[in-house]
Formats: C-alpha cells, structure tokens, sequence
C-alpha cells in the first residue's frame, strides 16, 4: 500500500453551518469510554442498518454478485456476512484460478496484505492489558531505534503512533534501513507499513515469542481462525486463490513469506476474518485471549482525524463516525488482490470480502454498499486521498456489436 501523507486536519478550520458533532469530538479517554456503555442485549431478529433501508436476503446478495462480478474484470470473490454478531452467510463467486477452473469456496484463502495490521493490533493490545507493552511509552525502550532511523526524534515513536500511522516512518523502504522520518512523531497522519514492522520488532522482545507463534496463540486459535496464517503454508498450493493482474494475467512474482510480517503476511479466508470480526461485535466477559471492554473501546475510538467529514483513525482501525452509528473498516492491496472488511458494534453487523484481482477493490466497493450501506464517505477518501485518483477504473464493456442489414428482397423473389 502507498504513503499517504495528510496532515493533521484537527487544526483546519471547521466550517461555521456544520458544527462537529459529539461522536466526532469524542476523545479516547477511559471516562469517555466507560461512559459509552455496550448494550448488552438478548439476541434479536436481524434489523436493518442505520446506512441501510434493509437487510438484502442471501438470494439478493447473490443475484447482485453474480450480475457485477463479469463486469468489474474480477475473477474471484469470497465473502461473509455477520449479523448480530454471528456469521449468518458466506459464500465463494467465480474463479480461485482461470486456468484450472478452480471455483471460489468460502474456504479459499487469500493474501490479506494490510488486513493483517487489525489482527495484529489486537494482539498488541492484549499486551498492553497484560502490561507487557505500553501504548504511551517510546518504543525505543523496548527495541533500539537508532536501528530502524538516524532521526533521533524517532526514540519518541510509541505503541500508539504506530497503530495510528502517526509515527512519522514511511510506508514502505524495500528493507533499507536506516530510514527517514517524514515528520516528528504524533505530528499527522501518514499510512505506515514501516512503522508496523517497527511495532513488531517490539512486541517479539517483550512477548518473547516469534510473531508467528503469538498470533497464533492469542489471535488466530482463539478466535476460530483455522485456514489462517502469518506465513504460507503447503496446503495453500491447492487452497489459495491465483492473484491477477489489471489485464486478468496472473501474477508473477507470487508471495509466499517464511516469516511473519506484521504490515501485510496474514493468509485467510473470509470466513475466518469474519470471526475475528465478530469477536469486536459480540458481548463477552474479558478472558486470557479477548480483548477487555476498554480496549475494545479505544481500539475504535478516535485517535486522529483524516478529514472534516467524520473519517478518523483508531489503534488499528479506520473509523467512520456518524450519530446515525459509529464503523471501523480497513482495506488490503497486495499485487492481485483486493480485500475490504468493514463492521457496526451497534447494529453488531460487518461484512468482509476478498477478491484475486487488481480491480477488485471497486467491486468491494459495491458489494459493501449493497449489504451494509453508506460505504461512499470511506471509498472517497480511499480513491481521492490514499491513491491519489489513479486507481484505475473498471474497463469499459465492449460495445453491442452492430446488428447486421437486412436485406429486402425485390418484389416477386422468393
């Protein structure tokens, strides 16, 4: 995923008819937090959401999939549906892989790319809870950062500007260290996949275990999460999808990473990332393996602004606040594969969807607007901010070919 440079927007003028509202202002203070209380209430028929005149039938969902999926140059789509914080539907559309034929399952696996740093952010906080890793305290306690940038304003990135993309890194350097920062740290927002790694270089000191083993251990495994992983597996020779390019060829250079990557290594299914999902949706008691009710509650309150139109950034999560219903969404690219996931803790409602191909993301677009609704304030600033306005659209269908003449036939000819 690309560098997205913004500054703070917290300090632009707001404009006078349209004064913030309070979701917007909300801080991440504990009061704050505790005050915000999760209803707790007994299981419901589904209702609909409030960005959504209804809830689509599994038969809708599919007429609407199988009817844009031809035209958005996509091979494959995976999807789940969550509501009432339990996974109600999940279905596979088109082709895991065009040469073979190989249709896509609710079990085919898919690069996950930077879906992986929600995952990982929720790790990191169970640490926190454990106090092994402090959101506050400068990184450079725990993992030297004269090692990852010459910058000595780089001793002061924390847990917390890391998970928030304020730590100043960029996104990607290719390995080369050590790097530049692009601004002090907590100054703005920046997406940074660097700043993740750096993260990671922490949390496997402290935790004393390899990110692999830890992901497993308090992520993956308790959450259900079993056709997932950090790092490629031999299975995934026959279970995971064939990313493709912009012109439907398949990618060359295929990821299969030995070592887990806190940035962007996860392999998963849709099924799976949905149960991870669910347990941000579902009421729990806290235990060894969930998250507590205040961490939930900071990991999806406000930490940085993106923009005046309620769009924010929590500890892992993309935010989309609204009095009509707070939701926390992310995204994933990775060469041939496209991924968006998104979900509601008051409707206890989300959706993820993964597809193999380059165009992918704007037919995640449509699909999380059908289900779920209001998707256009958070692809905005996906399309316009983070890729600059050149992410490519859909191709043009082919025009209907022209009917062909008919001949008349002279008067007194058979």
């Amino acid at each position: 995923m690309r560098s997205t440079r913004q500054h703070d927007c917290s300090k632009e003028p707001q404009p006078k008819d349209k004064p913030l509202s309070r979701r917007e202002l909300l801080g991440s203070s504990s009061a704050a937090l505790l005050a915000m209380g999760m209803s707790a209430a007994p299981m419901v028929q589904p209702q609909a959401s409030a960005f959504h005149r209804g809830v689509p039938s599994d038969s809708d969902i599919d007429s609407f999939v199988n009817g844009l999926l031809p035209q958005s140059a996509t091979p494959g789509l995976s999807l789940a549906v969550v509501r009432e914080g339990q996974v109600v539907y999940a279905q596979g559309y088109g082709r895991a892989n065009l040469a073979t034929g190989r249709a896509v399952t609710p079990q085919t696996v898919f690069q996950s790319a930077s879906l992986t740093k929600p995952a990982f952010a929720y790790a990191v906080l169970k640490l926190c809870e454990r106090g092994q890793l402090r959101l506050d305290t400068p990184l450079n306690a725990y993992a030297p950062a004269s090692l990852i940038c010459r910058d000595p304003s780089a001793q002061r990135i924390t847990t917390r500007h890391a998970l928030t993309h304020t730590s100043g890194l960029p996104n990607w350097t290719n390995g080369k260290r050590p790097m530049d920062l692009q601004f002090a740290p907590g100054e703005s927002f920046s997406y940074s996949s660097e700043g993740y790694l750096y993260l990671q270089d922490a949390v496997e000191r402290v935790a004393g275990r390899t990110l692999r083993d830890l992901m497993d251990q308090s992520v993956l495994g308790p959450a259900g999460m079993r056709d997932s992983s950090m790092i490629w597996m031999p299975a995934h020779e026959s279970t995971a999808a064939t990313g493709y390019e912009w012109d439907l060829t398949p990618v060359e250079s295929v990821s299969k990473p030995t070592e887990a990557g806190a940035a962007s290594t996860l392999h998963t299914t849709a099924s799976d990332y949905a149960m991870l999902l669910c347990t941000l949706l579902q009421p729990h008691a806290p235990d060894v393996y969930r998250l507590d009710y205040v961490s939930e509650r900071m990991m999806l309150s406000p930490q940085v602004r993106l923009n005046a139109g309620g769009l924010a950034w929590g500890l892992g999560w993309g935010l989309h606040l609204s009095d009509e219903g707070d939701r926390f969404w992310h995204w994933g690219d990775s060469r041939g594969f496209m991924s968006y996931v998104m979900g509601s803790r008051r409707d206890k409602s989300a959706v993820t969807i993964f597809t193999n191909g380059r165009h992918g993301l704007r037919l995640c677009h449509e699909v999380a607007e059908f289900i779920m609704g209001g998707q256009e304030p958070v692809f905005r600033w996906i399309y316009d901010v983070f890729y600059e306005g050149k992410l490519r659209e859909w191709p043009a269908p082919a025009p209907a070919p022209a009917p062909a003449p008919t001949k008349r036939r002279r008067k007194g000819s058979r």
